[in-house]
């Protein structure tokens, strides 16, 4: 019986069966709850399985808009490379929130229009 496991370990099949730890009373392991690791993947831009069971693709930039604005067309992509990475490294939702607030400014209504029914 010993000659079965040498051999195998001699030609490397080792066949070793984690068995998760059996909790103990008082200590929870709550990084491994799928809500939070859901939160957490949400929060860094990674791909993750939502609650449905749906694959959730990862934070990217996508095409320019086709406004007349015309506001990506003076950005480069390093530079909104390194926005979105900025934006992902900020360990919790409400970080995220306040550096969003942080920008955003505001201003007088410039015309009122009628309410139309």
């Amino acid at each position: 019986m010993s000659e079965s496991s040498s051999d195998s370990s001699i030609y490397g099949e080792e066949s070793e069966t984690v068995i998760p730890a059996k909790r103990i009373k008082g200590i929870f392991h709550t990084e491994e709850y799928k809500r939070n690791v859901i939160r957490k993947s949400k929060v860094a831009g990674k791909q993750h399985t939502n609650w449905r069971g749906n694959i959730v693709e990862s934070r990217k930039t996508d095409d320019p808009c086709s406004c007349k604005k015309k506001c990506f067309s003076s950005l480069t992509t390093e530079y909104l490379q390194y926005r979105l990475s900025h934006f992902n490294n900020f360990k919790n939702k409400n970080e995220q929130d306040i550096y969003l607030q942080g920008l955003i400014t505001v201003a007088n209504v410039q015309r009122k229009r009628s309410m139309m029914m």
